[in-house]
């Protein structure tokens, strides 16, 4: 790890260092962004278990930022294939920068469990073994627009296309309890030595097919929970929600000067009747 890029790719990719971005929230809460802060402050960088920043004008060393791999599995990821799923959690992990893209993006979480005697593993909770479903997620980005991923989901999802009115506003929460099939595709990383399985597409399930989740279904909204966080999420999941900008002004608030005008409600939108679950 020896370039800018390679730093700043190591920092903000999908299994990125939540720890990293809550340094940059504490210590600039409305400041630019961890990228432009680094630029601005001239810094170089070296890499072992840590990020050390050296400034390059006056040779100090900055506080050093951990950077540590994230927790290794111990299973095989879940099977390529189209599997029956059911979703379990819908959650809106909030706008992270995105250095792919180099701008802002405002992302929620979708969570499945996969149906299948076969599909099943045992991890540990609260130090005892249960036995669970596989899970499997996705992070889609915020948006109905045409192109956008998430539209192409859930109407891959329904079987049928969003109609003008539909599109005005969806109630994601909806897709809770929600059964689908999920197609599974493997991608590796590029010298072979990782496995990362990932959801491809979502389909609908045959009619009359429907499973009910066993862990329990959640729901989280900045607008509908705020700051409060549900209990029994997964740790990663947590550290995401609590690195977002909307987090942070949540446990931040600016000053009453500062508070925009206007309604600043970020819901999903109104539920919609329909005779598929969503």
């Amino acid at each position: 790890m020896n370039t800018f890029d390679d730093i700043i790719r190591f920092l903000t990719r999908e299994d990125r260092c939540p720890k990293v971005e809550a340094f940059n929230r504490k210590y600039h809460p409305d400041g630019p962004s961890l990228r432009q802060e680094l630029k601005e402050a001239e810094l170089t960088y070296e890499f072992s278990d840590r990020i050390f920043l050296t400034n390059k004008s006056t040779g100090e060393q900055e506080m050093p930022l951990n950077a540590s791999e994230p927790e290794k599995r111990d299973f095989d990821p879940s099977p390529e294939g189209l599997h029956l799923a059911v979703c379990y959690a819908v959650i809106e992990t909030g706008t992270h920068f995105d250095a792919k893209y180099d701008k802002d993006v405002h992302e929620v979480l979708f969570m499945w469990e996969l149906v299948g005697k076969d599909l099943r593993i045992e991890i540990e909770r609260d130090g005892v073994l249960v036995d669970l479903p596989r899970a499997i997620s996705r992070r889609y980005t915020i948006s109905l627009h045409a192109k956008s991923n998430l539209r192409k989901m859930l109407e891959g999802w329904r079987g049928k296309s969003f109609t003008p009115d539909e599109l005005e506003g969806f109630d994601v929460s909806q897709c809770l309890g929600v059964s689908c099939q999920i197609q599974v595709i493997h991608n590796r990383s590029d010298d072979g030595s990782k496995t990362w399985a990932n959801v491809n597409n979502v389909l609908p399930t045959p009619k009359g097919v429907k499973h009910e989740p066993e862990n329990t279904p959640t729901f989280f909204s900045f607008a509908d929970n705020g700051a409060t966080i549900p209990e029994h999420i997964p740790k990663w999941v947590k550290e995401e929600i609590e690195t977002s900008n909307e987090y942070n002004k949540l446990i931040n608030p600016p000053t009453p000067l500062d508070a925009p005008n206007g309604n600043q409600d970020d819901d999903f939108g109104p539920p919609l009747d329909d005779d598929f679950p969503f």
